[in-house]
C-alpha cells in the first residue's frame, strides 16, 4: 500500500478514513499553522472542525456508517480526529461524532483496550459494527532506535501477542466468521545516521539578511519568507526581478547544493510535483521544504531527535519510496483466502473498499480520492460458514450481518 504525502502519522490517519489527499481534508503534515496571517499552531487533541475538516468535505467511515443507518454504532480507539465532529457531506448545520470513544493515552494498556473493543462490538442495546483501532508502536521505538532495532523487533513481538489475543477473543465469542480485520499502518520508516542529520540554520550564516519561518518537522517542512539575502547586484540593473518567494527558495537551493551535497530541496507551493498531491492549500504554506530519504533536516532546536544514539528513524519522505510503504493485510469473509494484491495502492482506495464492505453505496458518500476499481480484487463472495472453518481458511455462504474492524498498528 502507499500513504499519502507528506508521509506523517496525523494526516494519513485522516486519509485512511476520509479518502482524501490531505490538501483537501487540511490535515497536512503532523505539525503545521492555520494559515499565515493567524499562524494559529495545529494541536492533534483541538476537537475543533477548523482542523479536521478544513473544506467541510471530510466524512470519516466511521461516521459515515453512522449516518447510514440510525441503528449504527462505530467505535474508535486511540484513532486521531475522532475526537471532532463531522457533517454527512451534504448538511453543514448538523454534524456527529463517533458514538464510542476512547481518548489516546500513551501508557494505556493494549490488552485493556481489545477488551473494550469487544464490549463495544458485544454492547447488548447498542453493539458497534466497525471500529478504528490505534497502537503508537512500534513507531515510537522506531523514531528512537531505527526501524531494524532490536528494540522495534520487541514492540512487534508485544503486537503480535495482541493480534493474536484480539482473535482468540473474536473466536470465543463467535464472530470470528463475521468481522473483516483490516490490520494496517500508517506509513513506513527509514533509517537516519548522525551524519546524515542537517542543520540549515547554516544558510542563514552564509547568506546574511536571508529570513523565513519553518513549520512542520523534519523532513518535511513549509516556509513563509521573510526576506531574500542581500545581493552585491544592482537589482534595477535586472530584468527580470524575482518574487521574495523565489529569492528564499533560490537561496535556500543553492545553500543545500553548496554545503550540504544537494540533500534538501525547496520548492513553490506551485512548483510541487502533481504526483504528491499537495498543493492548491493555505496551510502549505508559499514554500515547501524537503530533505533526500534519509537525512533529517532541522533549524537550530526545532523538531526532535534522539540524544546520544548514533542511529534512528523517520518518516514523510516521497510516498512512492520503498521505505516508506505501509503494511496492509485483511481477513474475513469478505476477504479472498491467501490471495496478494498483485499492484500497490493507495491508502485513499481504503474508504470506497471500506463503504462496500459496510453495505453502503458509494454514491451516498462521494466525496472521495479513492478508486474502489484499484481494490475490488481482493474481495470475494464466498463468505465463511462458521468459526470452524474460520480457522482452517475454508469458504462458504454466509448472511450480511458482518462486523468490520480496522485495527492500526503504526
Amino acid at each position: 500500500m502507499r500513504s499519502t504525502f507528506v508521509t506523517k502519522t496525523f494526516p494519513n490517519h485522516q486519509s485512511i478514513v476520509t479518502g482524501l489527499y490531505e490538501p483537501y481534508h487540511g490535515i497536512i503534515n503532523n505539525m503545521f499553522i492555520d494559515n499565515p496571517q493567524t499562524k494559529q499552531l495545529f494541536d492533534v487533541n483541538n476537537d475543533s472542525t477548523i482542523w479536521w475538516d478544513q473544506n467541510n468535505i471530510s466524512v470519516p467511515i466511521y461516521i459515515a456508517n453512522q449516518y447510514y443507518e440510525p441503528n449504527r454504532y462505530s467505535i474508535s480507539i486511540q484513532w486521531p480526529g475522532s475526537i471532532s465532529q463531522y457533517t454527512d457531506g451534504y448538511h453543514n448545520d448538523h454534524r456527529e461524532r463517533v458514538h464510542y470513544l476512547e481518548n489516546y493515552h500513551s501508557q494505556a494498556d493494549w490488552f485493556h483496550l481489545i477488551d473494550l473493543l469487544m464490549k463495544w462490538l458485544t454492547d447488548p442495546e447498542k453493539p458497534a459494527n466497525v471500529a478504528f483501532v490505534y497502537f503508537p508502536e512500534p513507531d515510537h521505538s522506531a523514531h528512537q532506535y531505527g526501524p531494524f532495532s532490536d528494540e522495534v523487533y520487541g514492540k512487534v513481538q508485544q503486537l503480535d501477542k495482541v493480534v493474536g489475543y484480539f482473535r482468540k477473543q473474536l473466536l470465543t465469542m463467535h464472530l470470528a466468521h463475521l468481522t473483516n480485520v483490516i490490520y494496517l499502518s500508517d506509513h513506513g520508516m527509514a533509517e537516519i545516521r548522525s551524519e546524515r542529520s542537517l542543520y540549515i540554520d547554516r544558510c542563514d550564516e552564509y547568506y546574511p539578511g536571508l529570513k523565513y519561518e519553518l513549520y512542520g518537522s523534519s523532513p518535511v517542512w513549509s516556509a513563509i519568507p521573510i526576506s531574500a539575502p542581500k545581493s552585491s547586484s544592482n537589482q534595477s540593473d535586472i530584468e527580470h526581478k524575482l518574487s521574495l518567494a523565489e529569492s528564499v527558495r533560490d537561496a535556500l537551493n543553492d545553500c543545500s547544493q553548496k554545503y550540504f551535497n544537494g540533500k534538501f530541496n525547496v520548492y513553490l507551493q506551485e512548483d510541487i510535483a502533481n504526483e504528491f498531491h499537495y498543493k492548491n492549500n493555505i496551510r502549505i504554506l508559499p514554500l515547501f521544504l524537503i530533505a533526500d530519504e534519509g537525512y533529517d533536516v532541522n533549524y537550530k532546536d526545532k523538531g526532535w531527535r534522539p540524544k546520544g544514539y548514533p542511529i534512528w528513524g523517520n518518516h514523510g519522505y516521497n510516498a512512492s519510496l520503498p521505505s516508506m510503504r505501509p503494511l496492509f493485510l485483511a481477513q474475513g469473509p469478505r476477504f479472498k483466502f491467501a490471495y496478494r494484491h498483485p499492484v500497490p495502492f493507495e491508502n485513499i482506495d481504503l474508504y470506497p473498499l471500506m463503504l462496500n464492505l459496510l453495505d453502503i453505496p458509494q454514491k451516498r458518500f462521494p466525496s472521495t480520492n479513492g478508486t474502489f476499481e484499484r481494490v475490488h480484487q481482493m474481495l470475494s463472495n464466498r463468505l465463511y460458514l462458521n468459526d470452524e472453518e474460520f480457522t482452517m481458511g475454508l469458504y462458504n455462504v454466509l448472511d450480511n450481518n458482518d462486523h468490520n474492524t480496522w485495527m492500526l498498528c503504526k
